[in-house]
């Protein structure tokens, strides 16, 4: 479950780490069915649901957002309710509980991958804006990690973190983050490419 509010993305950590991690799902024989707001490149999910944002959305507001809630739950409900998920894995993702409720429905299992807090990534958001509904960002994340059944953390440093929280250490487990070397080549640019990007 991926509801993150930047979609259309065509690079970057969160999409690389999602398409990683449902594709190595995929070859150990995990059927994955993806619901996400956009569909991602590279991704080679069993089932793919698309749950196109509102044309509102992409205000990024706490309402759109809001908004979405209801949509992904609605829209994932009437998937799920006709098949059998051994859990359902999402990644945290600002003012999104989705991934709680559908679980609280449907009994099955929720695993929160959890990259880091996100009232520590507003508080040196740019935008008043963004700052402007933190607390209550911190609320939904809060009520995301009490009711999740596993906390994947990125990090160790992030476990502690979430342990000097409050959180119960028995369900954090670590997932470091990594590289997959075969698409991701470590080797520098060369002079063509210089030249092409000037």
């Amino acid at each position: 479950l991926r509801a993150t509010d930047t979609f259309n993305l065509r690079g970057g950590g969160s999409l690389g780490h999602t398409v990683g991690l449902v594709n190595a799902f995929e070859s150990c024989n995990s059927p994955v069915t993806f619901f996400g707001i956009d569909k991602l490149r590279g991704l080679k999910a069993s089932k793919q649901i698309i749950v196109d944002p509102s044309v509102f959305y992409n205000l990024i507001n706490i309402f759109g957002r809001f908004s979405y809630n209801k949509k992904m739950i609605s829209r994932a409900s009437e998937i799920i309710k006709n098949e059998d998920y051994k859990y359902i894995y999402q990644r945290a993702s600002r003012d999104n509980y989705s991934g709680v409720a559908l679980s609280k429905r449907f009994g099955i299992p929720l695993v929160l991958e959890f990259n880091s807090f996100l009232s520590w990534e507003l508080d040196g958001a740019n935008h008043w804006v963004h700052r402007l509904f933190t607390s209550a960002t911190a609320k939904i994340e809060h009520f995301n990690l009490i009711n999740a059944d596993i906390i994947l953390a990125v990090s160790d440093v992030l476990k502690y973190q979430l342990i000097d929280s409050g959180y119960d250490a028995q369900k954090i487990l670590v997932a470091p983050n990594g590289v997959d070397v075969k698409r991701f080549s470590p080797n520098p640019p060369s002079s063509k490419d210089f030249k092409k990007i000037g």
